[in-house]
Protein backbone atom coordinates (compact mmCIF):
# COMPACT_ATOMS: atom_id res chain seq x y z
CA UNK A 1 0.00 0.00 0.00
CA UNK A 2 1.39 3.41 -1.00
CA UNK A 3 -0.01 5.97 1.22
CA UNK A 4 0.30 10.15 1.35
CA UNK A 5 -0.30 12.83 3.24
CA UNK A 6 -2.20 15.24 1.35
CA UNK A 7 -3.88 17.36 4.51
CA UNK A 8 -2.95 18.46 7.49
CA UNK A 9 -5.77 20.70 9.73
CA UNK A 10 -4.33 23.00 12.18
CA UNK A 11 -6.13 24.26 15.07
CA UNK A 12 -5.25 28.09 15.99
CA UNK A 13 -5.77 30.37 19.44
CA UNK A 14 -5.34 32.87 16.63
CA UNK A 15 -6.03 31.91 13.15
CA UNK A 16 -5.04 35.69 11.58
CA UNK A 17 -1.60 35.62 13.08
CA UNK A 18 -0.77 32.06 12.00
CA UNK A 19 -2.17 32.99 8.71
CA UNK A 20 0.25 35.77 8.32
CA UNK A 21 3.11 33.69 9.85
CA UNK A 22 2.59 30.88 7.39
CA UNK A 23 2.73 33.69 4.59
CA UNK A 24 5.79 34.71 5.83
CA UNK A 25 7.19 31.46 4.59
CA UNK A 26 5.95 31.98 1.12
CA UNK A 27 2.44 29.98 1.35
CA UNK A 28 -1.09 31.83 -0.13
CA UNK A 29 -3.86 31.39 1.91
CA UNK A 30 -7.83 31.18 0.94
CA UNK A 31 -10.38 31.85 2.84
CA UNK A 32 -12.99 29.28 3.21
CA UNK A 33 -16.49 28.05 5.09
CA UNK A 34 -17.86 24.59 4.78
CA UNK A 35 -22.07 24.82 5.34
CA UNK A 36 -22.38 26.37 8.57
CA UNK A 37 -18.68 25.84 9.61
CA UNK A 38 -16.16 28.46 10.85
CA UNK A 39 -14.28 30.92 8.33
CA UNK A 40 -10.84 29.25 8.00
CA UNK A 41 -7.87 29.29 5.77
CA UNK A 42 -6.29 26.84 3.17
CA UNK A 43 -2.74 26.83 1.60
CA UNK A 44 -2.52 23.93 -1.73
CA UNK A 45 0.15 22.92 -3.31
CA UNK A 46 0.99 19.50 -5.01
CA UNK A 47 -2.17 18.16 -3.90
CA UNK A 48 -1.20 18.53 -0.06
CA UNK A 49 -3.91 21.01 1.62
CA UNK A 50 -2.68 23.16 4.90
CA UNK A 51 -6.01 24.44 6.58
CA UNK A 52 -5.90 26.49 9.20
CA UNK A 53 -9.01 26.43 11.75
CA UNK A 54 -9.73 28.45 15.44
CA UNK A 55 -9.58 26.49 17.97
CA UNK A 56 -12.99 25.67 19.99
CA UNK A 57 -13.98 27.15 23.07
CA UNK A 58 -10.85 26.51 25.44
CA UNK A 59 -9.57 24.08 23.06
CA UNK A 60 -5.78 23.85 23.01
CA UNK A 61 -4.09 24.82 19.87
CA UNK A 62 -2.41 21.13 18.27
CA UNK A 63 1.20 20.78 19.58
CA UNK A 64 2.73 18.98 16.64
CA UNK A 65 5.95 20.03 14.75
CA UNK A 66 6.02 20.97 10.76
CA UNK A 67 8.43 20.57 7.93
CA UNK A 68 9.06 22.30 4.66
CA UNK A 69 11.54 22.21 2.16
CA UNK A 70 12.69 24.67 -0.65
CA UNK A 71 15.33 25.14 -3.16
CA UNK A 72 17.39 28.14 -1.06
CA UNK A 73 16.72 28.56 2.54
CA UNK A 74 18.75 31.95 2.15
CA UNK A 75 15.82 33.31 0.27
CA UNK A 76 13.64 33.02 4.06
CA UNK A 77 16.33 33.44 6.46
CA UNK A 78 17.70 36.87 6.00
CA UNK A 79 14.36 38.25 6.41
CA UNK A 80 12.77 35.95 9.03
CA UNK A 81 15.59 36.05 11.06
CA UNK A 82 15.76 40.17 11.51
CA UNK A 83 11.78 40.36 11.67
CA UNK A 84 10.67 41.21 15.21
CA UNK A 85 7.77 38.99 15.19
CA UNK A 86 8.94 35.67 14.00
CA UNK A 87 10.55 33.23 16.98
CA UNK A 88 13.64 31.53 15.76
CA UNK A 89 13.90 28.58 18.02
CA UNK A 90 17.20 27.65 16.04
CA UNK A 91 19.43 29.52 13.90
CA UNK A 92 20.31 27.85 10.72
CA UNK A 93 22.38 24.39 10.86
CA UNK A 94 23.69 22.07 8.66
CA UNK A 95 22.92 18.31 9.43
CA UNK A 96 24.99 15.69 6.70
CA UNK A 97 22.67 16.35 3.91
CA UNK A 98 20.30 19.46 4.82
CA UNK A 99 20.71 23.06 6.04
CA UNK A 100 17.42 23.54 8.65
CA UNK A 101 16.14 26.48 10.67
CA UNK A 102 13.66 25.78 13.57
CA UNK A 103 10.79 28.32 13.75
CA UNK A 104 8.52 28.94 16.56
CA UNK A 105 4.85 29.72 15.01
CA UNK A 106 1.66 31.64 16.73
CA UNK A 107 0.61 28.63 18.51
CA UNK A 108 3.84 27.46 20.07
CA UNK A 109 4.19 24.59 17.20
CA UNK A 110 8.16 23.88 16.25
CA UNK A 111 8.24 25.03 12.48
CA UNK A 112 11.21 23.36 10.35
CA UNK A 113 12.13 24.72 7.10
CA UNK A 114 15.13 23.26 5.21
CA UNK A 115 16.96 23.00 1.77
CA UNK A 116 18.82 20.11 0.68
CA UNK A 117 22.84 20.26 0.37
CA UNK A 118 24.28 18.79 -3.01
CA UNK A 119 27.29 17.86 -1.22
Amino acid sequence: MNLAINLLVLRCKDVELTRRFYERLGMVFVEERHGAGPKHFAWEHAGFVLELYPTKGEQAPDNVRLGFSMPLLADLAGDIRHSSDVTVLKPPYATADRLIIVLQDPDGRSVEVSQALHR
